[in-house]
């Protein structure tokens, strides 16, 4: 039997024995604890670099498949854990660039993944074509310049050359480095677009015939793409019982994204445009097929609807608040009403402030500011509302309003806005920079403002120094307007265009301005003697010829004869005087 001093021992012991298993228990995880911050420095980028890289089979995936919303969703998941793991990054810069992203966040991520030491010859090609994008060509080609020979001859490098060339306006020699890569890889379907656009531009009707053959093959085989699908049905050779082959062929592939149905719109598009007698049947048939869908998944069929001018049909297809409801449908429904000019319907869609909130309120803004120009027939109040616009995107920072802005404006004949929002975006988008210049030199143009298309086309001449017209026609803007003659002067001297063809003319008459500024009437005379068809010029030029031939003791018929039907008004103020000296 137990006494209570036995059972008290007892209690003892079993309270000593928890006591040390309890200081063992803690001092193995102290031991733990210090063994972890220790070895944490170590074992942190490891484990995060192994958390980042599990999403980056579905980021190539949805990348590949051009699920954009889906690739960067994972994007943002692998980079809040591994940001500068070199996987991630090189995954992440691939997805901006084929997105359309913003270029220089391509050109950021490559140069961290420069800091890691682990870069290749492909990224390098890859940083190289996002400065072809910034409009940075002399970035592009010492890139291109660093990368092994056996890299440049690879399909990375290769599309790099590509990109340079079609930035400097060579797309014959672009061509032929997008034929090499089709050489390496015949499945490489991005490359088959690309080259397809160059060919089927092209005046041999040899090669849009050879393009056309290899678009057809890929269209029947294992690469055919809802890409390939649209150029074909977009070419002016297509035959109606193509069309047809086409329409069977894209509703073979399984309708998966927007793709899909673009290019099925585009196929029947070129169905109307080949047999115009079955336009109505198309349409109906067509509208029918999407009355089952949801009202806001039918937004690429009111686009297509809106590109065929079918505006009433939208108009009997969507009602005001379904449109209003869904911000989808909303800019095909405003196409529309503009389309039929019903200003005051819009005018009243605008003012009812049913449109739901979460759709721009810069864009509504951009309406209002047409209707208003539309129905009070002063562009006034248009103005304000669009510098407004203007201010809101800042000043450029948004690409897509204030482009929509410049176009409104240059419209609404608002030429300074437009100039304003054309400089804004090619400063902050450097991208767009050649398109936005270009659009420049047309403003300065329509405006007859020689020094702004001078302006303009120096720019232009910065991304693309070995574009021949573009040359020509600053060393004529110079020697008409007597701005840096010397420069002028020096290009002419270099040499090495004179004898292109297509051109010859042109620089004579440039040589023959260049002596008359200089006061040296017999090169003057010479350089005009070389002018083979003067009639050939363009009008502008065509008057500088003349005056510059009545100047020279030329005959006064032939003078007369050269500028009696052109226009005034086409001509730049220092033309102008060059007119009335030949009159």
């Amino acid at each position: 039997m137990k006494t209570p001093l036995t059972t008290g021992g007892s209690s003892a012991d079993q309270t000593r024995r928890e006591f040390r298993l309890l200081l063992l228990f803690t001092g193995a995880m102290l031991a733990f604890g210090v063994a972890c911050w220790l070895a944490f420095p170590h074992a942190a980028p490891v484990v995060k670099g192994w958390l980042g890289r599990r999403h980056l089979s579905a980021l190539r995936q949805f990348t590949q498949e051009q699920d954009w919303k889906q690739a960067i969703g994972k994007m943002h998941e692998a980079r809040c854990w591994a940001p500068d793991d070199p996987e991630v990054l090189r995954a992440s810069s691939a997805l901006i660039f084929q997105a359309g992203g913003d270029p220089r966040s391509v050109t950021a991520l490559i140069s961290r993944l420069q800091q890691t030491g682990e870069t290749v010859p492909a990224d390098l090609a890859l940083m190289g074509r996002a400065h072809v994008r910034t409009g940075d060509i002399a970035a592009a080609r010492a890139l291109l310049a660093q990368l092994p020979e056996q890299a440049r001859q690879q399909n990375a490098g290769l599309r790099l050359q590509a990109d340079i060339l079609t930035a400097e306006g060579r797309p014959d020699e672009a061509a032929d480095a997008l034929r090499k890569i089709g050489a390496n890889d015949p499945d490489d379907a991005e490359t088959l677009v690309e080259l397809s656009i160059i060919e089927l531009s092209s005046n041999d009707p040899h090669r849009r015939r050879a393009i056309r053959e290899q678009l057809w093959r890929a269209a029947k085989g294992s690469a055919r793409t809802p890409a390939i699908i649209e150029l074909l049905a977009k070419t002016k050779e297509l035959t109606a019982p193509e069309a047809n082959e086409l329409l069977a062929l894209i509703e073979k592939s399984p309708p998966a994204d927007e793709a899909h149905a673009s290019a099925r719109l585009n196929v029947l598009s070129a169905q109307m445009r080949i047999s115009p007698q079955l336009r109505d049947e198309i349409l109906q048939t067509e509208v029918r097929r999407w009355n089952e869908r949801p009202p806001a998944e039918t937004a690429p069929l009111l686009a297509w609807l809106a590109r065929e001018r079918e505006h009433a049909l939208i108009l009997r297809l969507v009602p005001a608040p379904m449109a209003a409801r869904h911000t989808s449908l909303l800019p095909s429904y405003v196409g529309a009403l503009r389309g039929e000019g019903r200003w005051k319907d819009l005018a009243q869609l605008l003012k009812s402030g049913g449109i739901d909130t979460a759709f721009s309120r810069q864009r509504i803004r951009l309406w209002q500011a047409e209707t208003q120009a539309r129905l009070e027939n002063d562009p006034r109040r248009a103005a304000q509302m669009l510098t407004r616009v203007f201010e809101e995107a800042g000043r450029g920072d948004n690409l897509t309003e204030t482009l929509e802005a410049a176009r409104l404006a240059e419209q609404l004949g608002l030429w300074e806005l437009a100039e304003r929002c054309y400089r804004a975006i090619s400063a902050k988008h450097p991208q767009t920079r050649q398109a936005m210049l270009s659009k420049l030199y047309e403003l300065a143009e329509t405006q007859r403002d020689g020094p702004a298309m001078l302006t303009a086309c120096a720019g232009l001449l910065q991304l693309k120094p070995e574009n021949t017209p573009l040359l020509v026609q600053s060393l004529y803007l110079r020697m008409l307007l007597g701005t840096e003659i010397e420069i002028a002067q020096q290009k002419l001297q270099e040499g090495g265009i004179t004898n292109q063809r297509g051109i010859e003319n042109q620089m004579h008459l440039i040589q023959a301005l260049s002596a008359h500024r200089h006061g040296l009437p017999e090169e003057v005379m010479a350089a005009l003697s070389k002018i083979s068809s003067p009639e050939n010029l363009p009008a502008g030029q065509r008057v500088v010829y003349a005056a510059l031939l009545k100047l020279s003791g030329g005959e006064p018929g032939r003078v007369f004869r050269l500028v009696e039907r052109v226009p005034a008004p086409l001509l730049l103020p220092e033309e102008k005087v060059f007119l009335q000296r030949a009159q």
